[in-house]
């Protein structure tokens, strides 16, 4: 049956240059950006952690966060290894230009690979010229141009994300177990990425279980758990046998910790916006436990319930898909760039400009389609491996906004949602689109 909205047919060789174009746009952005981005002590904080890790790998087999020439190394499970196992190829002490270089030269090109996953994802739910509109906002978002520029996790797990949502979606269309053992797997390799998603699977079963027209995915639910295990579960072994602990909890208390601050501020000091933790005296003593982070927690919403509840109900997720890192430097810069060609080059300022001014409808619509995709009314419009997919999606999304609603919600953290944002705010401007055609079409047949 033909769906009104949907091409199932093959591409015609404009479509396939259509999405050559997009492709190049999209290296040509990250290449000029790597190319000419000058970052500030380009490894410091995270990035530096990050990179000793994949040098002590590399050079004195152990993971750990110690100065590389040091005389005592100590493994650690702070970070985990996801990223530095990716830097692993590339690292050398002590670090140069050209390792920095090559290493975005590669995220280039992985977030290039990522718009090419993100368009058949998307054009597994969006006829051809929405799927390419979305791929379009992909290609050109300037936050995703920019972290190819950071020796961070963003784009890799950006990479990973999409892959994620692809694979999952292709393995429920085609009831096939080697992908989902394949997803598996690669969830598990975003977990140890981003320990965000160490629940992940777990929320992405009950989404299983609690829809009955999924009842026939259910038993591949077992195959996604092994796929997770047989990559996850080495870490957790190291770990045990190395430090006799199964995860070090320090980022996790930190991410509660720093996430406990109304609008990012302590006691409404607008200096302290985006670091309100080093302003507070009591920190030490917050981050000393997870106990001691909720007890304190607690404490302050007693003393406070309206503010507390505004934050976390409702503030938090409009912080999270906010447009600039307020944790960075500014705007869409985690570390100072004095150079970039986003202060210079007219088609990094234009693609700017648009992505600013359409960034707050964008989120809105994602958001709104993530409900939407839920109703029966809705669902029936679309095949079934349409709004599977979609739903997807929403799950994704809603995971990371009711995650982030309990931690921190840097809007560094939702950047790698934005391939999906695009495509469920598309989505919905599709779903409006058929509404349309077919009330024009009634009003055609009565008139």
């Amino acid at each position: 049956m033909n769906i009104p909205g949907f091409d199932h047919r093959q591409l015609s060789l404009g479509k396939i240059l259509c999405i050559v174009l997009i492709v190049f746009i999209g290296l040509y952005f990250r290449i000029n950006a790597v190319t000419n981005t000058y970052v500030d002590v380009p490894l410091r904080a995270d990035a530096y952690d990050y990179y000793k890790y994949a040098v002590n790998l590399k050079l004195n087999h152990t993971y750990s966060r110690s100065e590389p020439y040091g005389d005592d190394i100590q493994p650690d499970a702070i970070r985990t290894p996801g990223f530095p196992f990716l830097l692993y190829a590339f690292v050398k002490w002590p670090p140069d230009d050209s390792v920095l270089f090559n290493i975005n030269i590669f995220q280039a090109l992985l977030g290039v690979l990522t718009i090419i996953i993100a368009y058949q994802l998307y054009s597994r739910f969006l006829s051809f010229w929405f799927a390419s509109a979305a791929a379009l906002f992909t290609a050109i978002s300037p936050h995703l141009i920019s972290f190819t520029t950071y020796c961070l996790t963003e784009t890799l797990f950006t990479f990973l994300v999409c892959l994620i949502a692809w694979l999952l979606s292709l393995a429920m269309d085609k009831k096939n177990t080697l992908l989902f053992l394949l997803a598996g797997g690669i969830i598990a390799y975003s977990a140890l990425t981003r320990s965000t998603m160490d629940f992940f699977l777990v929320f992405f079963i009950c989404f299983f279980i609690l829809q009955p027209e999924l009842s026939k995915y259910r038993k591949k639910i077992i195959p996604l758990f092994i796929g997770f295990l047989l990559v996850f579960a080495p870490w957790q072994v190291r770990n045990h046998l190395s430090l006799d602990v199964i995860k070090d909890d320090t980022l996790a208390i930190n991410f509660i910790h720093h996430g406990m601050y109304p609008s990012f501020m302590y006691e409404n000091n607008k200096a302290s916006r985006g670091f309100p933790y080093h302003f507070d005296p009591e920190s030490e003593k917050i981050s000393s436990s997870m106990q001691s982070t909720l007890t304190e927690l607690y404490k302050r919403y007693r003393a406070d319930k309206a503010v507390y509840l505004k934050w976390y109900l409702l503030d938090k997720p409009r912080e999270f898909f906010s447009w600039g890192l307020i944790n960075g430097w500014r705007d869409i810069f985690v570390y100072p760039t004095p150079r970039s060609p986003y202060y210079t080059k007219s088609s990094f300022k234009y693609s700017y400009t648009i992505m600013w001014w359409l960034h707050p409808m964008l989120m809105v619509f994602s958001i709104i389609s993530c409900v939407l995709v839920w109703l029966p009314a809705v669902a029936r419009q679309f095949p079934e491996s349409a709004i599977t997919t979609c739903r997807l999606l929403s799950v994704f999304i809603i995971y990371f906004i009711l995650l982030h609603m309990v931690g921190a919600p840097f809007p560094r953290y939702s950047v790698p949602l934005r391939p999906l944002n695009y495509g469920m705010a598309i989505f919905l401007l599709a779903f409006c689109t058929k509404i349309f055609r077919s009330y024009f079409s009634r009003y055609r047949a009565a008139h």
